[in-house]
């Protein structure tokens, strides 16, 4: 699964605007999403649970080479995470240095800056273990994992951990987002509840939300986290 650019998504904005919070668009607001999708009352819903894990990196791809690095981009963000949170001190503070190393990295793994070409879905394990060698972390493990169920994201979420995800659909379409956290919202009417990834989709510094509906049944998705 290759990369999508900032450029391209916004080649894809001016053949077709792209609305926030509607069907297919960028999520900014669970609340207003579930109204204008669900057709919930505002005053009917309530957030139950809000998971955020700290530290994990905020770097957009536009930061970097800005087309086809956004599992670059997302790698860049997790290592920030594990640095700063959980003591990987021999990864470098400077961007330069952090993503030079990824980069270089990338080019072994599939990723073409000249050819648009984004690091293939099916190299993400082997790809980021290869950076945490670089690093001197070869005993870290590195998982991949498909058509991962809700249960499994927010319990990994739960436990601190984040992840990379890669999506081969909608608005996200052969792309790469970090995962940080998650809110749940319930109908009070209904009792129904309705869950969002947060996300740094690196394409905007705001935080960003995916719905989970149906993220686990009818659509393909890769998970790769460190173990």
């Amino acid at each position: 699964m290759a990369s999508y650019s900032c450029q391209h998504l916004q080649k894809v904005i001016m053949k077709k605007p792209i609305s926030n919070n509607l069907r297919g668009g960028l999520v900014t607001a669970p609340i207003l999403y579930l109204k204008n999708v669900k057709n919930i009352d505002e005053a009917s819903l309530e957030k139950i649970k809000s998971v955020v894990i700290d530290s994990v990196g905020k770097a957009l791809c536009e930061h970097f080479d800005n087309h086809s690095n956004c599992t670059l981009t997302g790698v860049y963000n997790l290592l920030s995470f594990y640095r700063d949170a959980e003591g990987f001190s021999d990864i470098p503070a400077q961007s330069d240095r952090l993503y030079g190393t990824i980069r270089k990295v990338g080019d072994r793994y599939g990723y073409n800056y000249e050819r648009e070409k984004g690091i293939p879905v099916y190299n993400n394990r082997r790809f980021l273990k290869a950076v945490l060698k670089d690093f001197g972390h070869s005993d870290k493990r590195v998982t991949a994992e498909y058509m991962v169920p809700a249960g499994r994201a927010t319990k990994l979420l739960d436990a601190g951990i984040p992840f990379l995800l890669s999506i081969a659909y909608g608005i996200y379409f052969n792309h790469t987002i970090t995962v940080y956290g998650y809110e749940t919202y319930r109908d009070k009417t209904t009792g129904r509840t309705y869950t969002f990834l947060i996300i740094n989709d690196e394409w905007s510094a705001d935080r960003r939300y995916l719905p989970w509906t149906h993220l686990d049944r009818f659509r393909i998705t890769c998970l790769t986290r460190i173990v």
